[in-house]
């Protein structure tokens, strides 16, 4: 059986077809960045990529129920393609992610651990008609995250508790896939013992934040 992973942000541009993907594996995070140009060694390769990034497009627009009633037996029922994308996507990482330690189930997360895992960053490139990992610097390619509050925005101003991630804990139990940390918690914990629910602002959107938080 292969390892399981949660799916984390997936990124894209309109200007190209390169795709940044993230697996979330333990509780490290896997930063995939696929290069249209990496593929263009092998076309059967390429034309599998570009057919997985079009599905996984937003706007693009599955086959109807009719039509996939015309599908032979031998085909496989329509899946979420990103899900799908994924799937593909992962299997030339199958050693990396087995290299992985699993969680300590004695050990009490937090928001900190899920939130800014250990990173790991990799593309792939086509040697003699296999996609292969290759790693790239860890130190380059992030992402922000969070809001700056404008200065009249003061956090002192506000009437909630204030904690840092690591003050916020999360149950293993409490996930669908227990193995692997979740990129986005939704049950946490103050201090490991007062139940609240959790919500990620989006990074940059400062005036929602601050109407929240008003």
């Amino acid at each position: 059986m292969p390892p399981q992973y949660e799916i984390g942000n997936t990124g894209s541009s309109s200007r190209n077809t390169d795709v940044e993907l993230n697996f979330h594996v333990g509780d490290k995070r896997i930063q995939l960045e696929l290069l249209t140009a990496n593929f263009e060694a092998s076309p059967a390769l390429l034309e599998e990529y570009l057919l997985q990034v079009k599905n996984s497009d937003p706007e693009y627009l599955p086959p109807l129920p009719e039509e996939l009633e015309k599908l032979d037996d031998d085909e496989e029922e329509f899946d979420d393609p990103v899900e799908a994308f994924y799937d593909w996507a992962s299997k030339p990482l199958v050693p990396i992610f087995l290299d992985i330690p699993p969680l300590d189930p004695d050990r009490l997360y937090t928001v900190q651990d899920c939130m800014y895992p250990e990173r790991l960053r990799y593309t792939l490139q086509v040697v003699s008609d296999t996609l292969v990992p290759v790693p790239l610097d860890p130190s380059k390619g992030g992402r922000c995250s969070g809001v700056e509050l404008p200065p009249s925005a003061k956090l002192s101003d506000f009437a909630f508790p204030i904690y840092r991630p690591d003050e916020i804990h999360i149950r293993l139990a409490d996930s669908d896939n227990p193995a692997n940390l979740p990129p986005l918690p939704r049950k946490v914990y103050i201090n490991g013992q007062e139940a609240c629910f959790f919500k990620r602002l989006i990074w940059g959107d400062v005036s929602m934040t601050v109407r929240e938080l008003s």
